[in-house]
């Protein structure tokens, strides 16, 4: 990854001779505020289209974390095509605060780069709306002082809203949780949106079918080799306070391969009711479901086939703002993000406690995008076998994004 680099040396070494500085920049320079070293912006006409370039360098205050530098080059043709290749490199905190103790003081990074193209296209208008694809291919580079590690990402995306429908199919290189309270790693997401009251004002009503082709992620080792599929029903009734969404959805795991000699598992479903509802400081949602969890395929032929293995779960959350503070309490009982398996880990019930002071912390550390916030968390277990474990804990958080 070293060659996109070197590229780029004359062309910012040509822009850093054509910006002048600033007067703001000079004051950043002697560690006051972030200086901007480069900012380059400029397009023009060639035989295939128009090319735009952008390329800016920051060197952010003492206080701060990372220097970046950053391009981008995109080439629009006649036609609806879109190509763009964008380039990042950012020294670490090694980098930016060189120094002796710079290892005793627990700086670890050295610096990212990042290499990126993407590929937009528009086909003609069908049914009112034109088909968009996009493709995305992005890979990065992180050097830390323990070692080197490369990160791969793609996409590929097809989207369509005709009438005032909406459809998306998206491929991805990687798989991606795409509901936290489940234990599925997708690689293949498609959704269709059909609106139930079309354009009026006012309240919406829209019904959601989803699809995804997925991964389950647990370190149990029976099931490492084992995909699910899911499929999702939902109506959802939307106003500017309030939300309400009644979903039935399946999730029937697949074995990769066919994994001979494992037996199947039966799909599971799970009718669930989400509520949101939000009253000038205040905010309050619930859930309700019940989970019919399916079963192994090879079960006692004595058995009655028509019983159902159910299960529920619920949680409702309550939050109050007072001024730039969050005050935040969730209960939640049957929590399992593997309940779709037999034998699973078992289910927890939690009761958690937040203070957020992220606003107030932003007031003082405008330009990192400071979380700051206190939690206390109850939970406790039930497994399988009916063993309980439980724990408690006090947390202090604190994060800058930069």
């Amino acid at each position: 990854m070293k060659t996109p680099l070197i590229s780029l040396i004359p062309f910012v070494l040509t822009a850093c001779a054509a910006v002048p500085q600033h007067p703001t920049d000079a004051a950043a320079a002697n560690g006051s505020s972030a200086a901007t070293l480069i900012d380059l912006s400029g397009s023009g006409s060639v035989p295939l289209g128009t090319v735009a370039i952008d390329v800016d360098g920051t060197l952010p205050a003492q206080t701060s974390t990372d220097a970046k530098l950053a391009g981008r080059v995109s080439l629009s043709a006649a036609e609806p095509v879109r190509y763009s290749v964008d380039y990042a490199l950012t020294p670490g905190d090694v980098l930016a605060h060189p120094a002796e103790g710079a290892l005793s003081a627990g700086l670890t990074r050295i610096g990212t780069q990042s290499l990126g193209h993407s590929l937009d296209l528009q086909t003609p208008i069908v049914l009112g709306a034109p088909v968009a694809i996009r493709l995305r291919s992005e890979s990065g580079d992180d050097w830390t002082t323990s070692g080197h590690y490369r990160r791969q990402q793609e996409l590929a995306e097809l989207s369509w809203a005709p009438r005032g429908t909406t459809l998306k199919l998206q491929w991805l290189g990687e798989a991606q949780a795409t509901d936290a309270s489940l234990g599925l790693g997708c690689d293949v997401v498609g959704s269709v949106q059909l609106p139930a009251n079309g354009e009026s004002a006012g309240p919406t009503r829209t019904l959601d079918l989803s699809g995804n082709y997925c991964n389950v992620l647990t370190e149990d080792s029976r099931f490492a080799p084992l995909d699910a599929h899911s499929w999702r029903v939902a109506r959802v009734w939307r106003s500017e306070a309030r939300e309400s969404r009644l979903a039935v959805s399946m999730i029937d795991p697949v074995w990769e391969d066919g994994s001979g000699g494992s037996p199947d598992i039966a799909p599971s479903y799970q009718v669930a009711l989400q509520m949101r509802q939000s009253a000038g400081a205040w905010g309050a949602a619930a859930g309700a479901s019940v989970r019919d969890r399916g079963t192994w395929g090879l079960i006692d032929p004595l058995a009655d086939s028509n019983d159902l293995d159910l299960d529920y779960a619920t949680d409702a959350t309550l939050t109050r703002r007072f001024g730039d503070a969050l005050v935040s309490t969730t209960w939640a009982r049957g929590s399992d993000p593997l309940w779709f398996l037999p034998d699973s880990g078992g289910s927890t019930n939690r009761f958690d406690v937040s203070l957020d002071f992220s606003r107030w912390a932003q007031d003082f550390m405008p330009y990192v995008a400071p979380r700051l916030g206190l939690s206390w968390n109850r939970w406790q277990t039930t497994s399988s076998l009916g063993t309980v474990t439980g724990d408690q804990a006090l947390m202090l958080q604190f994060s800058m994004t930069l």
